[in-house]
């Protein structure tokens, strides 16, 4: 009797350790399955109220399944930085790189606040402006129409003013697809036309295509006058666009927001604009007609380099830009204020012999042909 009750025991034993290993492979099973997918490192559920216990095998496994699985991601992120130049003068190139290589503005952004967009969309005044569906009509309407450049009417915070009607309409035609389609409002004689054209730059174009779109126009000269708050103020296109770019608020009203990076960027190219902008002024005063094969010095990526200009450039006036080929072979089209005006020296003394020379002959051609009348 004696030895059955011990085989018994023996089987009982047997039993229930078949049925705890049987148990195990059962939670090491469901360990694999959930942390696969979770990317994450699952305590085991043997001490689920416990840290992953080093010495146990089923947290041990869990472990390995995780780190198999973040390998891929960590080397990705390494190339990523392996990739990325550590130069800081390089920083716009990075900017650039986060915005889209091509610009499709086709599924373009009003990045105004959604309160501003119903209050323009439920406007009477922009209902109006349905019917208009050409550019050439929301020339016309700016012009006749358009009497502040401020979002709202005066007075107001909750009627929104023509202006930005007539801006939020130009979003809305086909044409504003392209951008080169609104040429003809950026460069038009009109200054309140051409803000409107800027507005709607600064509220649909990336952050970091801003300074590209606007650079051509920071140097305009183009005299602006408007009201703000009951006053008349007189300013310039250039002094306008600035604004748009530096600042962070279009008449008290927030502008569309610009990462850190960006803005930084902004900042480093706006601060020295004063100084550009007389330097320009020189430029354009003696009027210089001629720089293929100039050697010039010029500001490009935060450092004076030296190069040799080809030809005069520009989309607005030509004359303002400059195509200048860098001793590195590497082409840049860069504004005359960025060229200092001792480089240009010998041209302008070029030009002003030849002027004399030309003065000189023309007083001699005349003064022989009084000669001969006397003669006769």
């Amino acid at each position: 009797m004696a030895d059955e009750g011990q085989t018994a025991l023996v089987q009982q034993n047997a039993t229930k350790i078949l049925q705890n290993g049987s148990r195990s492979r059962e939670r090491s099973e469901i360990i694999e399955i959930e942390v696969a997918p979770e990317m994450t490192v699952t305590p085991s559920n043997l001490h689920p109220a416990k840290k992953p216990n080093a010495k146990c095998k089923f947290c041990q496994r869990a472990s390995k399944v995780c780190k198999a699985a973040a390998a891929p991601k960590k080397g990705k992120e390494e190339a990523r930085s392996e990739a990325a130049p550590s130069d800081t003068s390089t920083s716009m190139w990075l900017i650039l790189q986060e915005a889209d290589d091509e610009e499709d503005y086709s599924r373009r952004t009003f990045n105004c606040s959604p309160i501003l967009k119903d209050q323009i969309l439920g406007s009477s005044y922009f209902k109006s402006m349905l019917q208009l569906t050409t550019i050439d009509e929301i020339i016309e309407e700016i012009k006749n129409y358009a009497d502040t450049l401020d979002v709202y009417n005066s007075g107001s915070s909750t009627s929104p003013s023509n202006f930005v009607c007539q801006v939020y309409r130009i979003f809305t035609l086909p044409e504003a697809e392209d951008l080169s389609q609104l040429q003809v409002i950026l460069e038009n004689p009109t200054p309140i036309v051409r803000c409107a054209g800027f507005v709607y730059l600064r509220f649909v174009v990336p952050a970091a295509k801003l300074f590209e779109k606007f650079e051509e126009y920071l140097f305009d000269e183009m005299e602006l006058k408007y009201q703000d708050a009951g006053r008349t103020v007189t300013t310039t296109i250039g002094d306008y666009v600035e604004g748009l770019l530096g600042k962070e608020k279009y008449f008290n009203r927030p502008l569309p927001r610009v990462p850190v990076k960006v803005k930084q960027q902004l900042e480093r190219e706006l601060a020295p604009i004063s100084q550009y902008r007389k330097r320009m002024e020189a430029h354009m005063k003696h009027n210089i007609k001629k720089i293929a094969g100039t050697p010039v010095e010029v500001f490009h990526d935060g450092q004076w380099v030296p190069g040799t200009a080809q030809d005069f450039t520009g989309k607005h006036v030509k004359g303002r830009k400059v195509r200048v080929e860098l001793d590195n072979g590497q082409e840049v089209n860069v504004h005359m204020g960025k060229v200092p005006r001792r480089m240009l020296s010998s041209v302008e003394e070029e030009v002003d012999s030849s002027r004399c020379m030309l003065i000189g002959q023309t007083h001699r051609e005349s003064k022989a042909a009084r000669h001969g009348s006397s003669e006769d």
